[in-house]
Order: structure tokens, then C-alpha cells, then sequence
């Protein structure tokens, strides 16, 4: 676990303010690390498929798997004015059942994405 969040702080290192308390940050990574650990075994643990997607720069704002973050518009302004994805902060994650007789496909969390005109 440490040498993931050494690595973890030596990706993060050149974002970190100068003035920061180099111990707190470290504090900090390490515990990302270790809830992006459990989250991954459960993960794989789990009896259901999950599916992340990151939308496509370029592509056209679809309300149904996005979420707005910049700029702040009504979603059906958006498609009028031909906004584009220009960044994608967080992708779409699906889940899927497939342990039954019927396999069932739903949507856990939509993309949130920062738009350009």
C-alpha cells in the first residue's frame, strides 16, 4: 500500500502548492490510496460487471449520461447551441446483473464533463 501512494505522490507532486504541509498531503494520498483499494475489492468481489466510459472530447453534451459542470445552462440550451465536451472530470460507470435469468443493465453514475462552445 505504500508504494502505491509513494506513486500516487510522485503523479500528484508537481500539482502540490510549495507552501503545503508535505506530511498532511502524504497523510491525505495515503488514505485515497487505501479507499481507492477497498472500493477496487469490493469491486471485484462483487457479483455484478461494471462498465466505465469516458465520453469522447469533441462529442455532443447528451444529458441522459452527463452531468454539466461548466458552464452553467439549462441542459436543453446546450444541445441548441451545439456545446461540445471539452473535459471529462468523471466517466459513466454501469452496473450489470447478470446472475439471474435475466441480465439487467442500470446506470450508476453519469459522466461529468466541462463543455466548450
Amino acid at each position: 500500500m505504500d508504494a502505491l501512494a509513494e506513486r500516487l505522490g510522485s503523479l500528484v507532486a508537481p500539482l502540490v502548492n510549495d507552501e503545503a504541509d508535505r506530511q498532511m498531503v502524504n497523510h491525505g494520498l495515503g488514505a485515497i490510496t487505501e479507499r481507492a483499494w477497498n472500493i477496487s475489492a469490493t469491486t471485484l468481489r462483487s457479483r455484478m460487471g461494471f462498465n466505465y466510459v469516458f465520453p469522447d472530447v469533441g462529442s455532443r453534451f447528451l444529458p441522459m449520461s452527463m452531468v454539466l459542470a461548466y458552464p452553467e445552462s439549462a441542459p436543453g440550451n446546450l444541445n441548441s447551441y451545439h456545446y461540445r465536451v471539452r473535459l471529462v472530470a468523471s466517466p459513466v460507470v454501469t452496473a450489470r446483473n447478470a446472475t439471474g435469468v435475466n441480465v439487467a443493465v442500470f446506470a450508476i453514475m453519469n459522466a461529468e464533463v466541462i463543455l466548450m462552445k
